[in-house]
């Protein structure tokens, strides 16, 4: 058996496979709520953080916080690191004071928009300045990588086109799940392509399932409990470690 400890950045998508299957003591770290569009950016000046958000004692403000000063991806001491673009998918990108910050759930919960000066919409997700956002900070990452000896697991995750209701699947809005995944796949393909990770994580398309009773509620991308198993079954035959999901949860 390895004693292997998993690092996170990315969403709930993969932090949520050892949440889900009773294996939190194979997760180092998790940091969230950060895109790459904004950890290539410059920090934000310290005297425009709001209080509360210094303060950082939450989790929550934590993230934000981190996303502010971009600290949210540390490579220093991490040996494997789990990625995933979900987020990239979900939220927009700001920009305030000539930086970039992502538009998070728990941005709007702190209504911090009231407190910047005319945040904007950085771009159009999917627009050629994105993409080519996009790519300079995949070849970003990629320099910043050689710096250590952390190995990339990319989890090729994406939405899923139907949930469990708990009695049968029922399709999503396809048009919408369809653009979510148009972006992922760039997302993807332009990451694998620049950084060439020496792991990923692939669930088929038959999995790729939501569940109307996971803990954090129906969406796209809280899956059923058979995607956990698969990607933990991924992990232990690349790996070769012994990690036993609790039959309970």
């Amino acid at each position: 058996m390895k004693d292997i400890k998993f690092s996170i950045f990315g969403s709930c998508v993969s932090r949520d496979v050892f949440r889900e299957l009773g294996i939190d003591h194979m997760v180092e770290h998790y940091s969230s709520r950060m895109s790459l569009h904004s950890w290539i950016s410059r920090p934000l000046n310290n005297n425009l953080i709001p209080e509360i958000i210094k303060d950082k004692s939450e989790w929550k403000k934590r993230m934000i916080y981190n996303d502010m000063v971009k600290t949210g991806l540390n490579f220093n001491g991490v040996k494997f690191l789990i990625i995933d673009f979900v987020a990239e998918a979900t939220f927009d990108i700001l920009e305030i004071d000539g930086t970039y910050i992502t538009d998070s759930i728990e941005f709007h919960e702190y209504n911090l928009h009231e407190h910047f000066v005319n945040p904007v919409i950085a771009f159009e997700r999917g627009s050629i300045e994105e993409q080519e956002h996009w790519i300079k900070a995949c070849n970003k990452f990629k320099e910043e990588l050689k710096k250590y000896d952390t190995e990339i697991i990319l989890h090729k995750a994406l939405y899923a086109h139907e949930y469990h209701d708990g009695v049968s699947f029922v399709n999503y809005p396809s048009e919408y799940i369809k653009q979510r995944n148009v972006l992922l796949k760039f997302y993807i393909e332009k990451f694998s392509e620049i950084v060439q990770p020496k792991y990923s994580i692939d669930i088929p398309t038959e999995l790729i399932k939501a569940d109307i009773n996971h803990k954090w509620g129906l969406a796209p991308f809280h899956y059923v409990r058979a995607y956990y198993l698969e990607f933990l079954s991924q992990l232990k035959r690349e790996f070769n470690i012994i990690a036993e999901p609790n039959t309970l949860l």
